[in-house]
């Protein structure tokens, strides 16, 4: 039984995406307004947990001291794209809609950007999941999502933002695959060859489809773009839940990897372009969680001990919350965004 338990709560690991239009909806799975933004940031958690506390409770305000260091005015809309990091998963109170069989976005209302922008200044776009190709097509239907969200590109042309936030390219190398592994399988995952060197060269080869997305997304904002590192989530001490301490080490070293080949697209793609339309990259977010990744004393990570299993196994929904951060964590994140101008 503990068996069945704990395939159920890991099968949704697989995670990344989302997708929305300042005042508009598409068709299929388009964004939600800026109007259900603050919706949900009022009403109740789709999935009925108690909404979280965050360190910085003032995602209502703007931070305009913030923005003006990223030379932004107080109301600059901020559009999130990607995959789950970006959409918020974990954050809980997700966006009416984006929490239930026909739409697994999981766009929060607690995720990235809202004590900086605003909440009502934020848009999301993004959805767990995504890969880099869903920015270009809509993903096809499938048992995890029956009304796919539509391509991530389109909806940002729409929403024409003052900053395009993208995170993406974790479910390209197949980390979420790699999760399931180290986390599922009894054998210390950090010593399979074949799946270290797999994903190695899935890290090497994704430079040149990286370059070709933030061509696209330059092509398609004439905003600010923002490229975060990938937060290093496995970051503690010795063995926790599920995870061995050399599990954790393995999985921290491909996170560094591809914050890696993420950076080096960014500044190749840079070297393309005129001063004032380059992209920035943002490394301070692979450590903002350092001191409260899953095997810390104080987490701002969903853990996979026992609990945190045996809760996912009954509710897909906190399923593919396991190994995200926080709404804790996301207020975290969006320190690092609002520092990294101040701080250069």
């Amino acid at each position: 039984m503990a068996g069945v338990l704990l395939l159920c709560a890991i099968f949704v690991l697989t995670a990344a995406g989302d997708v929305r239009m300042v005042g508009k909806s598409g068709p299929g799975g388009s964004a939600a307004s800026v109007d259900t933004f603050n919706d949900a940031a009022a009403g109740s958690d789709a999935a009925g947990a108690e909404l979280p506390v965050s360190p910085d409770s003032r995602a209502e305000v703007a931070d305009s001291a913030a923005l003006a260091a990223w030379g932004l005015d107080e109301g600059a809309v901020l559009a999130l794209a990607g995959d789950s990091i970006a959409s918020g998963e974990g954050g809980r109170n997700y966006l009416a809609g984006t929490d239930r069989p026909e739409d697994r976005c999981h766009r929060s209302a607690n995720g990235l950007g809202l004590s900086l922008f605003g909440r009502a200044n934020v848009v999301n776009v993004a959805c767990s999941r995504s890969m880099i190709a869903d920015f270009r097509d809509a993903p096809a239907e499938t048992s995890w999502t029956r009304n796919p969200p539509d391509a991530q590109l389109a909806q940002l042309r729409a929403a024409d933002p003052d900053v395009a936030l993208v995170i993406v390219g974790a479910n390209d190398i197949g980390f979420p695959h790699l999760l399931d592994r180290c986390v599922l399988d009894q054998p210390d995952c950090s010593l399979d060859e074949a799946l270290a060197a797999g994903t190695q060269d899935r890290i090497a080869s994704l430079g040149a489809a990286l370059e070709g997305l933030y061509r696209d997304v330059r092509g398609a904002v004439d905003g600010q773009i923002w490229i975060p590192a990938y937060p290093n989530l496995l970051n503690g001490t010795g063995d926790c839940g599920r995870i061995t301490e050399s599990e954790r080490v393995f999985g921290g070293s491909v996170v560094a990897a591809l914050n890696d080949q993420i950076q080096q697209a960014v500044e190749r793609v840079n070297g393309e372009l005129a001063a004032q339309d380059r992209l920035t990259f943002i490394a301070g977010t692979a450590t903002a969680l350092d001191k409260h990744g899953v095997c810390s004393p104080d987490p701002w990570v969903h853990s996979v001990g026992t609990t945190g299993l045996l809760e996912a196994a009954g509710n897909q929904s906190r399923a593919q919350e396991l190994l995200h951060p926080t709404a804790v964590g996301y207020s975290s994140l969006t320190r690092v965004l609002a520092e990294h101008r101040a701080g250069q």
